[in-house]
């Protein structure tokens, strides 16, 4: 897949049709809305398809130029060998610089119609039937893939986190946009008084007098969970009205991913679950609800939980988790009510897993309560989230040789084998932490054994990459045969004379142009006069890279191009590279090598910390009990001493990582699989590695904020102004 690229022939789409000039090339086609818009869609069609894969767009970043057309997913088509798949850029993009448009068309024009009056062409032409279509998108296209598919009986959509009704939609400057630039001025709420339907899912599917079959996916942390929960308490009514039905489902992720699409092997896997179980649609069922319901023979008083429900949502959004008095009043406030909802309808279990997400945030611990809250969530469904909870809970909760016989108690109890097997990852986890590595290996083996090839939860995607052979890098391995995919990693000529040490960092070209200014001017501030920065970019652009260091005014700060075709695992493989390197830079200059994150800012001097821990060989932010082993040794702020193990450690890692990294697929944790193989290659062979766990210092050399892009980068700002800055008032509120 790293080798396809974005080459389409584009034709007329009057020319268009199911020939044999255009299977398996991708061709771009479209067809004009107005004497503005038109409709853009990038195609791969397969001769031997048994579904049409139609992926829909996203916003675009308003940081960012306009992209126009743009295709979303588009290198999902080589996901999806025997499936037609299309991407279908935003029309509206057309009638001014805006990002997101939702399908609404100035004046009368219906995008939606448009799109979907479209789709029917291009399946006519290629002789398929409506039902045979999956539509798919995220926030902006999940909205849409719903919205379409009421149009095409039979089709399926799968969205992720999408909006329901943009009048409830949170980004006001983004609707602001819409009004002026495509509703010349008339405000979003005046629309929806004459188009209700283009405006709301729901009021769509009454339009339509059919409610489509959907998978809708979405997370605690997305902050419209609630209203993705309360549509299908709505739609028991709606029903009612409507001639047909499909089947719904609703997923919620174990994983908190907030408001963004889905790791690529999640959304791939819905997809190619959806296409081997199938969905239907049927007649309407009458009267099916009222506003109360019976549940465990006990009357529940839906209005009254959607209330509390959204009391609850309503006010986590709020929760900054800073801690303060107030706050702690608040989050407290906030169990109070979910408890409520909770004992209110005694078959729901969001309540409690938002309860396990709220104490997780707050705590950060799996405490008694998560785990109290995740067996109750538990036993009223049998959900992966529940149980990953569970898990957790009962490793941090117990001591480890309890906990492995409660894990398996809690395996024997599910009905659902995927998410029994997840239970031999944490059982994983104990026996690593006793140094039982090799029924650590056997059990993680048994895992990826058993998951069947639809099933990709996020914890699966760290198991991927666990190196589990004995075999290691022997006596011939050198620092001249470290490769990444069988690229040879270069190392940039430096000038290391009266050097104490190295800092080894990595990204690739788009992450250096947001984040390298932060580290690269608190390196010359602080550490220039006494270390040596190695960056290394993978499909760098050189010219801009030299002219970004002139203007940041770098000292002692030096780089290397990796030309590797890194395809969708550019993130992963550019993390990955600075690790690699270690061994490279010990061999070479026999001085210690710092590994940072590239969005860090150094600050004071770290040659105090190579002295603050003498007679170690590793130093590492080292987490506790009942941690995965590759989060265990957190390789964003680590020290490498030029010792005999530190060395063997740097050379596993690099042999590991070229052993199992590859371009076919994103390998999310890659970097820290390697690093923990190479401490356990250590380990295995009775090396006595001295590692020093730094997690109480990290803070006093580093700024290494998390979240957003926009709150990372605030962090980030005013962290580099205090640096450049000493004697700004910030000075004194940076921690």
């Amino acid at each position: 897949m790293s080798n396809i690229a974005y080459s389409p022939i584009e034709i007329d789409f009057d020319d268009f049709e199911l020939s044999s000039d255009y299977i398996e090339n991708q061709i771009l086609i479209n067809k004009k809305v107005d004497d503005i818009a038109r409709i853009d869609c990038f195609g791969v069609f397969r001769g031997n398809a048994k579904k049409l894969i139609c992926l829909l767009p996203s916003a675009q970043p308003q940081s960012s130029a306009q992209i126009n057309p743009i295709f979303h997913r588009w290198s999902w088509a080589y996901q999806f060998r025997d499936c037609h798949v299309i991407c279908v850029s935003d029309p509206a993009l057309y009638y001014s610089d805006i990002h997101a448009s939702w399908f609404i068309g100035k004046g009368k024009i219906d995008l939606v119609n448009e799109i979907a009056v479209f789709l029917k062409e291009i399946l006519e032409r290629i002789g398929f039937s409506e039902d045979q279509v999956i539509l798919y998108g995220s926030s902006m296209g999940g909205f849409g893939a719903l919205m379409i598919a009421s149009h095409l009986r039979g089709a399926l959509a799968i969205a992720e986190v999408p909006q329901i009704d943009l009048r409830k939609y949170p980004i006001k400057s983004s609707i602001e946009k819409i009004e002026k630039e495509v509703l010349s001025g008339v405000k979003i709420e005046d629309y929806a008084l004459t188009y209700p339907e283009r405006v709301s899912v729901l009021d769509r599917f009454n339009k339509k007098n059919y409610i489509p079959p959907f998978k809708l996916i979405t997370n605690l942390a997305d902050e419209a969970c609630a209203d993705h929960i309360d549509i299908f308490n709505r739609l028991r009514e709606l029903r009612e009205d409507s001639a047909v039905v499909g089947d719904l489902d609703l997923t919620i992720t174990a994983e908190d991913f907030g408001h963004k699409p889905l790791p690529t092997p999640y959304g791939v896997a819905y997809i190619r679950s959806a296409i081997t179980a199938g969905w239907r649609t049927a007649e309407a069922p009458k009267k099916l609800i009222e506003k109360d319901t019976v549940e465990n023979n006990k009357i529940v008083n839906l209005d009254e939980y959607r209330k509390l429900i959204d009391q609850a949502v309503d006010r986590s959004k709020s929760l900054k988790y800073i801690r303060t008095e107030n706050e702690k009043n608040e989050y407290l406030k906030i169990k109070e009510i979910l408890y409520r909802a909770g004992g209110i309808n005694p078959s729901a279990d969001w309540p409690f897993l938002k309860i396990c997400s709220v104490e997780k945030l707050w705590t950060n611990s799996f405490n008694a309560e998560i785990l109290n809250a995740a067996i109750t969530a538990f036993e009223r469904r049998e959900s992966l989230e529940a149980f990953i909870y569970i898990c957790r809970g009962l490793l941090y909760n117990n001591e480890a040789k309890v906990a492995v016989r409660l894990i398996a108690d809690y395996q024997s109890k599910c009905s659902d084998l995927q998410i029994s097997n997840v239970g031999n990852i944490f059982r994983s986890f104990v026996e690593y932490d006793s140094g039982n590595y090799e029924e650590y290996l056997k059990l993680i083996k048994d895992f990826r054994k058993n998951k069947k090839s639809d099933f990709d939860p996020y914890i699966a995607i760290p198991v991927s990459t666990v190196y589990t052979e004995s075999v290691y890098a022997d006596s011939l391995y050198s620092k001249e045969n470290v490769s990444l995919v069988n690229c040879e990693l270069h190392v940039a000529a430096m000038n290391v004379n009266n050097i104490e040490y190295i800092v080894s960092v990595s990204c690739d070209q788009k992450y250096f142009s947001e984040y390298a200014k932060y580290l690269v001017k608190s390196f010359t501030k602080n550490c220039s006069a006494e270390a040596a920065l190695h960056l290394s970019i993978v499909d760098g652009d050189s010219e801009k890279i030299e002219s970004s260091l002139r203007e940041w005014g770098a000292t002692n700060v030096y780089f290397a191009i990796q030309n590797i075709s890194a395809g969708d695992n550019v993130g992963p493989i550019a993390s990955l590279t600075r690790f690699s390197h270690i061994f490279q830079l010990l061999s070479e200059h026999k001085l210690p090598v710092f590994v940072l994150d590239l969005d860090t800012v150094i600050k004071k001097p770290l040659a105090s910390m190579i002295y603050d821990f003498p007679g170690v060989d590793i130093c590492s932010r080292i987490l506790g009990k009942g941690v995965a082993p590759w989060e265990k040794y957190t390789g964003g702020f680590s020290l490498f001493k030029p010792t005999r193990l530190a060395t063997e450690v740097a050379k596993n890692i690099s042999y590991v990582a070229g052993l199992i990294c590859t371009t076919e697929r994103k390998q999310w944790w890659i970097d820290q699989n390697c690093f923990e193989a190479g401490i356990r290659s250590v380990l295995q062979a009775g090396g006595n590695l001295k590692i020093e766990n730094i997690s109480n210092v990290r803070d006093t050399y580093c700024m290494m904020p998390v979240g957003s892009g926009d709150s990372k980068k605030y962090n980030l700002e005013t962290a580099l102004k205090v640096v450049m800055e000493p004697s700004s008032p910030l000075a004194s509120n940076i921690i």
